[in-house]
């Protein structure tokens, strides 16, 4: 099954939004520069399961004040939430727009993310997050003039590498007797970007054990498209009798390397 499209609740001509609390929230939301929370990781909203049609059936109205209170619908954790018009909701999390499925299409859709991931699961040899201390050190990262950060509206981390001499680097374990493939995900936006009045591209070599196995260039590939993958075949003269390669991004004077938000080494055969 397709995930189900959003829908927003309402009480006559009211928004009603979502008040999802404080947990994970910034110490204070009251800045000078309001750009500086555009990045703060965001919370994964509940699903809203139930087999009632009629919103008025599982929404119940609690106070004079317009403030709302589901029953138990909120997946997963059969959570009860707090519906109030958004225009009175202010510092904390929220949303307007919500999943809504019946019983029979969460578990649906339970099983289509379980099968999908055991899928994945099986192809995958390694995998990296980069921004996330632990996984780039597990992968003994190592970096010049490299930057990374969070994007919030794809809920993941980044990094890059800048001008000359910059690079960033991962130990990764592939398969010697099998295909290994190299599958990189980028920001459908990315584009070339000024710093101190330049100009940098974003393009940039990827290597494996110091030889390039491609040139990738990043100018809003897929705009609004969110993270899309990239998918490099490693020649097998590399990966013959390895247990670990050393995938590098690597670049050059006034180019960037990436974004990259995810590394991974697949295995197998990438045409079926």
């Amino acid at each position: 099954m397709d995930d189900p499209q959003k829908q927003a609740i309402m009480y006559g001509p009211i928004v009603l939004a979502g008040a999802l609390g404080t947990e994970n929230f910034p110490e204070t939301d009251i800045v000078a520069d309001h750009q500086a929370l555009n990045n703060f990781e965001l919370i994964e909203v509940p699903v809203l399961v139930t087999n009632k049609k009629d919103v008025n059936k599982w929404v119940n109205r609690i106070d004079s004040k317009l403030v709302f209170e589901t029953e138990s619908v909120g997946q997963p954790g059969s959570l009860k939430l707090k519906l109030i018009p958004f225009y009175e909701l202010h510092h904390q999390r929220y949303t307007v727009y919500w999943k809504i499925m019946s019983d029979k299409e969460y578990q649906l859709y339970l099983e289509k993310k379980r099968k999908e991931q055991e899928s994945l699961n099986k192809l995958t040899a390694d995998v990296v997050s980069p921004n996330e201390q632990q996984p780039e050190i597990d992968h003994c990262i190592q970096s010049r003039n490299s930057f990374s950060g969070y994007l919030n509206v794809v809920h993941r981390g980044w990094r890059d590498a800048r001008g000359e001499e910059g690079f960033f680097s991962y130990q990764m374990k592939i398969d010697p007797e099998r295909s290994n493939f190299l599958a990189v995900k980028y920001f459908g936006n990315d584009n070339n970007i000024f710093i101190d009045g330049i100009e940098y591209e974003r393009n940039f070599d990827i290597l494996v054990d110091d030889i390039v196995i491609a040139n990738q260039k990043l100018k809003n590939n897929q705009p609004s498209e969110g993270l899309f993958d990239v998918f490099y075949e490693i020649p097998k003269s590399l990966t013959q009798g390895k247990q670990k390669v050393t995938v590098k991004f690597k670049s050059y004077e006034e180019t960037i390397a990436g974004g990259v938000y995810e590394v991974k080494i697949i295995v197998g055969d990438m045409t079926n």
